[in-house]
């Protein structure tokens, strides 16, 4: 999740071209995105900013720090943090439902609902904290050979309001009418361990092994199943209505060296094999949140929704690159999955 990644851990970005996706695979058709790590074993940086908009709400805080430290010889550890909050806000008018006036006479209460006649909140922003994190460390265990290793782990909150329900909805628990909030918890993390260096005097080879999850839990607040109260005389106020959980594990030996050929520059001989093991699940959600109509705003997922499921692709590439000529690039690549 690009999301999970702290700016202050980032050193650049790189956008390549179109052989990119016989190295990387046909997701990348349309080219690849290399987000290049802070590998600095000394030294750090902090910033924080803050806002807000000048009519009301949307308040933001953003904090983050870096630092590089040589843990022992031939090494570095370069760690990023950064906390963010972004607040609630609202840019709806006013409720038509809620100034009518036969709406009045049949719920007078109505108007003494906080916020009057402003209540439906949906059109605005959610209101979000996260907490997000980075390592990224590499040490050179002989003069051609590098072990290295990055990671990233992020933590995020987050609510929004849908539409207001009129108080004849369900007067017993909500007699000014109520607005649910879906709720959003994700917790998502990324490791990478690899091995490269040259072998045979020119040739470059890397040899990794990665594995990322995400698990991301939706819930309803403030918010009733109408159906259950009616039947049993109860309801939940708050319900989990699922989960979606998602992970890859991805293993690549790639192998590359330049050969001269009287071009004007060398011609570059990169192949590769790579496994990839796809994971992707719906949790169904608890029972008061699917009973008949659901949990009011976002009933839970069924359990013939629920389930998990995974895949494994296996691929090998190889790819051609030169400059016959100042200005010009020849790139033949091909893939197989």
């Amino acid at each position: 999740d690009l999301n999970a990644i702290p700016l202050a851990a980032i050193e650049r970005i790189e956008v390549l071209r179109d052989g990119a996706a016989a190295q990387y695979g046909t997701d990348a058709i349309a080219g690849v995105v290399n987000i290049i790590l802070k590998s600095g074993n000394r030294g750090g940086s902090a910033n924080v900013n803050g806002g807000g908009y000048k009519d009301g709400g949307g308040s933001t805080g953003d904090g983050m720090a870096n630092i590089g430290i040589a843990p022992f010889a031939d090494a570095f550890l370069n760690l990023s943090v950064e906390t963010k909050y972004h607040g609630f806000s609202e840019r709806g008018g006013i409720d038509p439902r809620v100034i009518d006036p036969a709406t009045i006479a049949e719920m007078p209460a109505l108007v003494t609902a906080p916020g009057y006649p402003y209540l439906n909140k949906i059109q605005g922003d959610a209101q979000y904290r996260q907490h997000i994190f980075a390592a990224n460390f590499g040490v050179d265990l002989t003069p051609d050979t590098q072990l290295y290793s990055f990671g990233t782990y992020g933590k995020k909150e987050a609510r929004a309001f849908e539409n207001y329900r009129m108080p004849n909805r369900l007067p017993q628990i909500y007699p000014l009418g109520f607005s649910p909030q879906e709720t959003f918890d994700e917790e998502d993390y990324a490791l990478t361990l690899g091995i490269k260096g040259k072998a045979f005097g020119a040739w470059n080879w890397d040899l990794s092994s990665t594995y990322g999850k995400d698990v991301a839990k939706l819930g309803v607040a403030n918010s009733a199943n109408i159906a259950l109260y009616t039947d049993t005389g109860s309801t939940p106020l708050e319900f989990a209505a699922g989960e979606f959980h998602a992970s890859q594990w991805t293993n690549n030996l790639d192998i590359s060296r330049e050969f001269e050929v009287g071009a004007a520059t060398p011609l570059t001989l990169a192949l590769g094999l790579e496994h990839r093991r796809d994971t992707y699940a719906i949790v169904a959600g608890d029972a008061a949140s699917r009973y008949k109509e659901g949990s009011q705003s976002y009933p839970g997922f069924s359990l013939t929704d629920a389930g998990s499921h995974s895949r494994d692709n296996k691929a090998a590439y190889v790819n051609l690159a030169a400059r016959p000529l100042p200005g010009w690039t020849v790139d033949i690549a091909g893939r197989f999955e």
